[in-house]
């Protein structure tokens, strides 16, 4: 078979959830086969995510496979996992029945015939979760697969039927827990493996349950195009019959029962035509599996009896099923026993197996315990809380340090208003005092964050050593129940003080995987705050390499990944990298103090590539369609065997189709981000380029069309500004008047500012740090008054500067910023920006962002 249940110890052993569907089975086998092993997709962020190797430069297509890193362990399969719904228990004399006609395994190149009856076949409750059509035919793809099979009923009703699930009694999510418990006690699986291509609401409460059992989520298909997946299942050839329709376009007398080699085309053309999901995602229709070499090998399902159920209508669409009967398994192992038992889980099986999700809380202490010597800042207006806790480390405790941070940080958001603490912070920026300890001290992060929805995060460690460990927390403000009330009710076009999370745990070569206590992207007061993204590939979770060790070229590649990874982030909600982004830090690490300046400069262009050109370049296109996820990166270069399907003509690449229209659309003359590159002391997974990016929201979109200049009051200011009609936003570098750059936003009745001001070396040479980081801060503030907004809106406030932790210019700069001096300053080893284009080395740079409604 393709995978034995039995396996050594250093093997990852896979529970395979199946229903009976063509998804459950082809992701299965995408996990098995190995075939994922040297792919690369989308990436991830801060050290629990990341990317492959997409490049943009020269001979992409050529030299990618030696870049490629296969996954650390072999997968094998450790039994088949099913929800069942609930039925009457089997009586004596009914299941399954072996034929005498053979006793010889299928191995010898004979078959057993093995025949099924089963009462109730034509249940369907209609479940968001499970598959319940074709239930009676599960038991046989154990004997067919000779791999054991546990079974779980379920009443298949959902009592939390919001996409961030929380663990809730008498929910189906919870069969599905204790399911995946039994599979780890019984069977020592370490991973479980879905068939989720589309639907977040199936892959969250997949994730929830794998967390209850203490395994690793695989989703080997998430984000692939569905007639791209189609077209492969049928080339594979796994073969399988529609059981279930409910769709427009699908007729219950026409399609029921057809394979779906046979609608292929069909499907094909409703979702080309009519967005129909051509593998079945939006529920359309259903499938069981008969036949699947990669899997069963010479055994098949032959359906003896079957019928088809009345037909009704469900709004606009006919549903109807075709239900099994009778059947029979023929070529499958007469092996009996353990090899493919079928077990049932029992509602207090393994129950002392069972780990709860961490609950939402945190570990904040009281005031009497907290330390003396870590500094707090609070910054607080109308719609956003910003707050910044920096402990010292005392001899060389890191934990005592980072949890001082931590608790100070979680007990001022207490304060301010936020009752669940630093859980319900859209972003976090947390700079560890050792990142070779960034494992140990990541659990104290752990614990004040909650399970479901948490903040997306930037991780760092500031040049100059272990010196203390900071947190840095950014909200939307605490509004009342009323004010919550209107902001729900607010009408599209407004920015809304909402926040929307998107935490993808899965791994999958598309799906950047975050495992740990933090999110791809948090979404709050118009704009989606991305974390930090380094260039692991998404299924290995190894950072990419080139086979030389050239450091320039590993940043290079390093970057190139990220990007791509952050293009496929993008992708997942309909934005676009190039014309979304309006502002983006890019840290670098791993150079020596000498050569950072270099590192620094070679970053900027980089980011430029990236931002610029990157989305027009029609070579990052095709980088994207190897390396991303939109075509399979396995087939060779001549396995072109598409002449044969009828259906395939006119079919565009996996993904060309969400590519092309942004790359033909974006304009060259699109203002530029505001980029700043600082070289730390070090990055999660010895990483050398991590890439911070914030991007508008469609909450700017639709504005008003008023065309009027008296909102453009540049100051005295001679540098261009370009204006996105679309967007309202205005975009103005101005060395003469304001050392800095900054970008104004409008939409609706909202505004915003986002600024960056700077000093050169030469400026803190002649003047010192603390009147720099003055003149710095009274430069950014004098850009914010604009469309209502005020200094009193400016509640992100952080400061970059080429200083050391602890040192004397860092108090020197926190004596300059005034009643700013609690703000966090990341010491960095190096520090620049682009300015019109060019590139321009600075010693000092203040980050300021303010929002009005």
């Amino acid at each position: 078979m393709a995978a034995s249940a039995s396996s050594t110890s250093s093997e990852c052993r896979v529970v395979g959830l199946v229903s009976g569907g063509k998804d459950s089975f082809y992701s299965l086998h995408l996990v098995l086969s190995g075939i994922l092993s040297s792919s690369s997709g989308g990436g991830g962020g801060d050290g629990d995510g990341g990317g492959g190797d997409g490049a943009l430069g020269d001979n992409v297509t050529s030299d990618h496979h030696s870049r490629r890193r296969s996954f650390p362990s072999k997968f094998c399969l450790a039994c088949l996992a099913n929800v069942a719904p609930c039925m009457e228990p089997p009586q004596e004399g009914r299941g399954i029945t072996h034929s005498p006609t053979a006793s010889s395994s299928c191995m010898d190149g004979a078959s057993e015939e093995i025949s099924l009856a089963c009462d109730d076949a034509a249940t369907d409750l209609d479940s968001y979760m499970f598959q319940s059509i074709g239930h009676n035919v599960i038991e046989a793809y154990a004997s067919m697969m000779q791999v054991p099979l546990l079974r779980r009923t379920s009443a298949m009703k959902r009592k939390n039927d919001s996409l961030s699930y929380v663990p809730t009694q008498g929910d189906e999510v919870e069969d599905l827990a204790k399911l995946l418990v039994a599979a780890r006690v019984r069977y020592h699986a370490t991973h479980a493996c879905c068939g989720a291509i589309l639907s977040d609401y199936q892959r969250v409460r997949f994730e929830n349950a794998c967390t209850v059992a203490k395994l690793v989520p695989l989703a080997p298909m998430w984000q692939r195009s569905q007639r791209r997946l189609l077209k492969e299942m049928v080339r594979d050839g796994l073969d399988a019959a529609v059981v279930k329709v409910a769709a427009l376009g699908l007729d219950p007398t026409k399609h029921l029962g057809k394979t779906i080699a046979q609608l292929a085309p069909h499907l094909d053309r409703l979702e080309r035509e009519y967005g129909v999901h051509s593998c079945g995602e939006g529920g359309e229709y259903e499938t069981i599996v008969l036949a699947f070499p990669a899997l069963f090998r010479e055994a098949r399902l032959h359906v003896t009896k079957a019928r088809a159920t009345p037909p009704h209508a469900a709004g606009d669409s006919v549903v109807g099923a075709w239900v099994v009967d009778a059947f029979e398994v023929i070529g499958a192992s007469t092996k009996a026993g353990e090899a493919c038992a079928v077990s049932q889980v029992n509602d207090h099986d393994d129950e002392d197996a069972m780990q709860p999700p961490p609950a939402a809380t945190v570990n904040g202490k009281d005031a009497a315990e907290m330390r003396a010597d870590v500094r707090v800042g609070t910054w607080r207006s109308k719609h956003s809380l910003h707050i910044c806790a920096t402990a010292p480390m005392r001899g060389d405790d890191d934990d005592d340090a980072v949890q001082a941070a931590l608790d100070a940080a979680s007990k001022a958001a207490r304060s301010a208003g936020v009752a669940d603490g630093l859980g319900s912070a859209h972003y976090v920026t947390f700079c560890v005092p050792r990142m070779s300890r960034f494992a140990d001290v990541n659990k104290h992060y752990a614990g004040h964050m909650p399970a479901c929805d948490p903040p997306a995060r930037c991780c760092l460690e500031m040049a100059g050593g272990a010196a203390s460990c900071a947190v840095e927390v950014s909200f939307p403000a605490p509004l009342s129940k009323l004010a919550q009330m209107l902001a729900a009710k607010a009408p599209r076009g407004s920015v809304r003080p909402a926040r929307d999370v998107m935490h993808v745990q899965s791994i999958s070569p598309w799906a950047p995987s975050c495992i740990g206590p933090y999110a791809q992207m948090n979404r709050a007061l118009g704009f989606r705050h991305y974390a930090g993204v380094i260039a692991l590939d998404p299924w290995s979770m190894e950072l990419v390499h080139v086979p030389s060790g050239n450091i320039e070229e590993q940043a290079s590649l390093e970057a190139r990944r990220v990007f791509a990874s952050l293009h496929a982030l993008y992708r997942r909600h309909g934005r676009d990298v190039l014309r979304d982004t309006f502002a983006a830090v890019a840290y670098t690490s791993g150079a020596s103090a000498d050569d950072a300046p270099n590192r620094v400069m070679q970053a900027l262009d980089l980011v430029q590539d990236g931002l610029v050109h990157g989305a027009v370049d029609t070579r990052f296109v095709d980088a994207l369609r190897s390396h991303a996820g939109l075509a399979r990166p396995w087939d060779s270069d001549d396995d072109d065997d598409d002449d044969d399907d009828d259906y395939d003509n006119g079919m565009e690449e996996e993904g060309e189709e969400e590519v092309r229209p942004y790359a033909k659309s974006l304009s060259k003359s699109h203002p530029p981000s505001l980029v700043l590159v600082a070289d730390v002391g070090a990055l999660p997974r010895g990483a050398r380029f991590e890439l911070i990016v914030n991007a508008l929201d469609e909450s700017w979109e639709g504005g008003d069309d008023d065309d009027d200049d008296d909102d453009d009051d540049d100051n005295g200011g001679d540098g261009a500004i370009n204006v996105d009609s679309r967007r309202r936003a205005r975009y103005m570098v101005a060395e003469d008047s304001f050392a800095g750059a900054f970008v104004r936003l409008r939409g609706g009745s909202a505004a915003a500012c986002t600024t960056y001001a700077w000093c050169t070396p030469e400026e803190i040479a002649s003047v010192g740090w603390s009147a720099c980081a003055s003149a710095a801060m009274q430069r950014a503030l004098s850009r914010l008054p604009w469309r209502g907004l005020t200094s009193s809106d400016a509640t992100h406030i952080r400061v970059y500067a080429t200083v050391e932790v602890g040192s004397t210019e860092e108090c020197d700069i926190r004596e300059g910023l005034g009643d700013r001096a609690n703000a966090l300053i990341v010491a960095c080893r190096a520090l620049g920006t682009r300015v019109r284009g060019l590139k321009k080395s600075i010693g000092l740079a203040v980050e300021m962002h303010a929002i009005v409604m």
